[in-house]
């Protein structure tokens, strides 16, 4: 039989006595020693990005979750999990939301699990290839200090910042959806990059929260690594664009303070959405930028692509990677033609050469002291 928690079994329980009792903290809280002083208060006015204990009540989707080190954990009826009220707009996986203006929450709300990384929202939609629904749980409480609950935004030490004034160049990772393809562009770009002589900084820049492709980029080798849920986001989607180049640019910023010779920006989702826009329409960014590569799962989507970029406004030249399905062979002669550039296979080697040297153009080596990731919390800089 299933073991309930109640609000005077959990109340007022501090984040340490949590822990202990936890399956899990979700990977999107990138610094939990800061949550030492946090505290279980049973209701309250809930925002994306809030600290939250929840309930297992019913196994569904996403049955393992990632924790910060990207390693899997089978959650079960009954466990206590520490995650992040968030939104995920997704269109190739569930898709479900806390309302940006809020949402009023009380010991024994029932809630849903949305991703693998333990964002909490309702969902909205399930996919036929994740099951029937989503994990369900029981929402216990927020973590809270001075009785207001802790924030994603509370707990990061990065800053935001109004202006971008960072000199590095810039490479764009875009793509026409999700699922295709773009953390294995940034993968190989990094190692294509670093073989050059290059110092890249990856970051992701949009989406929603998950340890997933920041490792990916680590793994890579890349000589700093910084994403969205590390400066206090868990989710780009239905912020105000303002609000969202606020934290864009401190990320920017923290990987040109570091001394990178190329930022490697992974746009997660696809151009349309998830403040995508808002950062291909700020010069103060892309100005930066020497070169786009987009990533997509046929000719047409990465037509359609293309084109909404250009209708930004957006300049830069932007080069393609193949297509992770079909129609490789014969259209892609046309589709250069059409769009005026070329594209590169990046799994083949001297394809992936020759993409990376356009790109890199005339960007020199600093020689600069990069520094190393600090384990094992993939806290870097």
């Amino acid at each position: 039989m299933m073991q309930l928690f109640t609000v005077s079994g959990v109340n007022h329980m501090d984040f340490s006595q949590l822990e202990t009792m936890a399956r899990l903290v979700s990977n999107n809280i990138r610094f939990p020693d800061r949550l030492r002083n946090s505290y279980l208060v049973p209701e309250g006015h809930g925002r994306p990005g809030d600290v939250v204990a929840v309930q297992v009540e019913k196994v569904g989707a996403y049955p393992q979750q990632l924790t910060l080190k990207n390693e899997p954990v089978l959650i079960h009826e009954s466990d206590v999990l520490i995650g992040v009220l968030g939104r995920r707009e997704s269109g190739t996986s569930i898709a479900g939301d806390i309302p940006q203006q809020g949402i009023e929450l009380q010991e024994g709300t029932y809630l849903d699990i949305l991703s693998s990384s333990t964002i909490i929202g309702r969902a909205r939609h399930v996919p036929e290839f994740l099951g029937t629904h989503a994990t369900e749980v029981r929402f216990l409480g927020f973590l809270a200090e001075h009785s207001n609950p802790v924030n994603l935004k509370d707990i990061t030490p990065y800053a935001w910042q109004d202006h971008y004034t960072g000199e590095s160049p810039v490479v764009l990772a875009l793509g026409s959806s999700a699922e295709c393809g773009k953390t294995t562009l940034v993968g190989k770009l990094t190692q294509l990059f670093r073989q050059q002589g290059l110092a890249v900084a990856a970051i992701k820049t949009n989406g929603s929260g998950n340890v997933r492709d920041r490792a990916s980029m680590m793994q890579a080798g890349a000589d700093f690594v910084l994403d969205f849920p590390d400066i206090g986001l868990v989710t780009t989607y239905a912020l105000p664009p303002q609000e969202y180049l606020r934290a864009a640019k401190g990320l920017f910023t923290e990987a040109s303070k570091a001394g990178a010779d190329v930022i490697l920006a992974e746009c997660g989702g696809d151009v349309m959405w998830g403040n995508v826009p808002a950062l291909l329409a700020d010069t103060e960014i892309t100005r930066h930028v020497v070169g786009a590569v987009m990533a997509s799962r046929d000719f047409m989507g990465a037509y359609g692509a293309f084109s909404y970029v250009r209708g930004l406004g957006f300049s830069a030249p932007i080069f393609f990677g193949t297509p992770i399905q079909t129609e490789t062979f014969y259209r892609r002669p046309s589709f250069e033609a059409l769009v005026g550039s070329r594209v590169f296979d990046i799994m083949d080697p001297a394809q992936g050469r020759e993409l990376a040297d356009r790109l890199a153009g005339n960007i020199r080596p600093t020689k600069l002291q990069i520094p190393e990731h600090a384990e094992p919390s993939f806290v870097t800089g």
